[in-house]
């Protein structure tokens, strides 16, 4: 279509995209119907949206295909993090995935951006052609995990052991708590910038602290440790309970959990966290 304007978005298009986004997930496997504030707590404050680098293709005033696109250190390097790719239903079918690609890719190379990263449901196999047609190739594999209802508690919590919250995270101790590398939602720079929007639990014993999870109101777990030398001792199970009070009973959730790491695969089916969905991590070299 010939009437459409390529161009970054910018944070006076919020309630565009918002609607935008609504548009484009309204037949998505998954339910999204996220409200405003909503929306704005999870792409702008969490996923940290570079206005700039983040194209769009509007027509008629309207966004009808977008990416949002988060800027961060990843694995060593600069990294592009797709958020979130969408094109509402009346304009598929006009490849303007990658025409926003297009656009977007040599703007992320003027930044020396040296990698782009995003994910994909593995059943997406439309999507999957698309993101492999501009170049992405599967980096890792990712399982998404849900408890439904009360964990199931495993073991007694090792005597000596206080849980209570964190004001002063240090975040060091707790990364050399994590068997694999988080995926870039929840790496340490998202996590930093999105710190008032998390709560964060420590475990210590003599006060030293043993074991950590980071997780947000609505019951999603963004990270979730425990020191080798005292695993096995209903540290981890305790952690989760407390957030699983915390947040009023709701869902517990924890996604991108990368499969190689069995020990953590274990431990959440383990307490009744059920394998809901899994995503391929897709990465393009710049």
């Amino acid at each position: 279509m010939s009437n459409l304007l390529v161009r970054s978005m910018a944070s006076k298009d919020l309630s565009k995209m918002h609607k935008a986004f609504l548009a484009a997930f309204s037949d998505y496997p998954l339910r999204f119907d996220f409200t405003k504030k909503e929306f704005y707590k999870k792409f702008v404050e969490k996923l940290n949206i570079n206005f700039g680098l983040s194209p769009a293709a509007f027509h008629g005033g309207d966004i009808v295909a977008f990416i949002f696109t988060s800027l961060a250190c990843y694995d060593g390097r600069l990294t592009a993090y797709n958020g979130g790719t969408g094109v509402v239903p009346d304009f598929r079918g006009q490849r303007l995935t990658s025409k926003l690609y297009t656009f977007v890719l040599p703007l992320l190379k003027q930044q020396n951006v040296s990698q782009c990263i995003l994910e994909v449901l593995t059943t997406n196999h439309r999507a999957l052609r698309v993101y492999e047609a501009i170049g992405f190739e599967k980096a890792r594999y990712f399982n998404c995990f849900k408890l439904p209802s009360t964990p199931g508690i495993k073991g007694a919590l090792m005597s000596g052991i206080e849980i209570a919250p964190c004001t002063q995270p240090d975040w060091d101790l707790f990364a050399s708590f994590n068997d694999i590398d988080t995926s870039f939602l929840d790496s340490q720079s998202l996590l930093q910038n999105n710190v008032t929007n998390e709560i964060i639990i420590t475990a210590k014993h003599s006060d030293v602290t043993v074991g950590y999870t980071v997780y947000q109101p609505n019951g999603r777990i963004s990270r979730i440790g425990v020191d080798q030398k005292y695993r096995q001792r209903g540290i981890g199970s305790a952690l989760i309970s407390y957030a699983f009070r915390d947040c009023a009973g709701r869902a517990l959730t924890v996604i991108n959990v990368n499969r190689e790491n069995k020990s953590i695969t274990r431990f959440l089916t383990g307490l009744g966290f059920v394998n809901e969905i899994d995503q391929y991590e897709l990465k393009l070299m710049l």
